[in-house]
């Protein structure tokens, strides 16, 4: 014979109607039932008043039990799911964020004083590598390091002040040094707790990119104004849209044979806004997939397949998109809901989404480089 407690296995089974009173003010319960699976519990109602100051009044009450709420539309019905807090996260550690800095600003000032001295000898052909026995010559890089270093710093840090707006956990800027092509695969800062609306989503995703390009605007237009047209043969960089017409509006047309080379500034724009359009096409875990999921929900999930095939299609171009495609497969397609998942955007981020992505369409470099040659 047992004597001794038994304990149920859904730990919330016997909270229902404390929850539901508690919750009264903001969410009208219809009903409340356990989910077999997974330690939660599931009201369906409907929210009192505005949707997203509701939402906020419920995780603050909910926030006093240790517990947190996600809510979502399934088949016309309104539901809450109420879960476990998170713990608090760890104190971000910033040697690590200075350390991988540093290495960044040597990796792009290797690769800037590479590019300078092909610029100097007019050449696109394999660049010699004695710049690392030399330091004056690696300070030749300086001007693309540092043009590179503001778009990529602004650009995270746009995110981090955003997401602190939000009362959003994150960590500094995390560059990542590469001592070969670009001199860096860009930044990234972490996020240590979930998005709790579709509105900090929007804020967060967008206000990187933005902040990058309000950056990377005067850096590739000073570098254009410094750069000259030489008859050097064909142009090695691949261009976009909006840097062929500010090229062709500052530096003027050129003939068959005669080609832009670029002053380390410009490339160091051009740069920028290669990343910044990669990062905003509307996939995964990307600027892009943030502000498409932001607008579109669960809707964007097509426009991220389309978006992955002409990735694809492109790469029998420029293999270069694969390792896109892998990074892109590594995080993760889908887009994770934020926790509140029923409360639309506003008509004006909207706007301002669909045009940041549109945008996406002017900066993007379908071949960013002629296959086999860095410069």
């Amino acid at each position: 014979m047992f004597n001794g407690t038994v304990m149920s296995e859904n730990p919330f089974e016997n909270l229902g109607e404390t929850i539901r009173a508690r919750l009264s003010d903001a969410f009208a319960v219809d009903d409340v039932t356990v989910p077999r699976q997974g330690a939660s519990l599931r009201l369906r109602g409907q929210f009192v008043g505005e949707s997203g100051s509701a939402f906020e009044r419920i995780q603050a009450q909910l926030r006093a039990l240790g517990l947190m709420a996600l809510a979502t539309r399934e088949k016309g019905n309104t539901y809450l799911y109420i879960v476990k807090g998170l713990a608090p996260p760890r104190p971000s550690r910033w040697l690590v964020n200075l350390i991988l800095l540093a290495l960044t600003v040597v990796t792009t000032m290797l690769v800037g004083s590479q590019y300078r001295q092909a610029c100097n000898n007019l050449i696109g052909g394999p660049i010699s590598l004695d710049v690392l026995g030399s330091p004056l010559r690696l300070l030749q890089g300086l001007p693309f390091s540092l043009g590179v270093l503001l778009i990529l710093g602004a650009h995270e840090l746009g995110h981090y002040f955003l997401a602190r707006r939000h009362q959003i956990a994150v960590t500094l800027p995390y560059f990542i040094p590469v001592p070969i092509g670009l001199g860096t695969l860009g930044a990234f800062i972490r996020i240590k707790a979930p998005i709790d609306s579709r509105r900090s989503l929007f804020d967060v995703g967008i206000a990187g990119p933005l902040a990058g390009l309000v950056v990377a605007f005067p850096v590739l237009l000073i570098g254009l104004a410094l750069s000259d047209v030489r008859p050097c043969g064909s142009t090695v960089l691949g261009q976009s849209l909006l840097i062929n017409g500010l090229s062709a509006l500052i530096n003027g047309a050129h003939a068959r044979g005669w080609a832009l080379i670029m002053h380390p500034l410009a490339y160091a724009g051009w740069v920028g806004f290669l990343m910044t359009g990669i990062n905003l096409l509307p996939i995964g875990q990307l600027d892009g997939g943030h502000i498409a999921y932001a607008i579109f929900g669960r809707y964007a999930a097509p426009l991220a397949t389309g978006t992955l095939l002409t990735m694809v299609a492109l790469s029998l171009i420029y293999p270069g998109w694969l390792v896109w495609v892998l990074l892109i497969f590594t995080f993760g397609v889908r887009h994770p809901p934020p926790l509140n998942d029923v409360t639309p955007l506003d008509r004006r981020r909207r706007v301002l989404g669909l045009a940041t992505l549109v945008f996406t369409l002017l900066i993007i470099v379908p071949v960013p480089f002629q296959v086999g040659r860095l410069f």
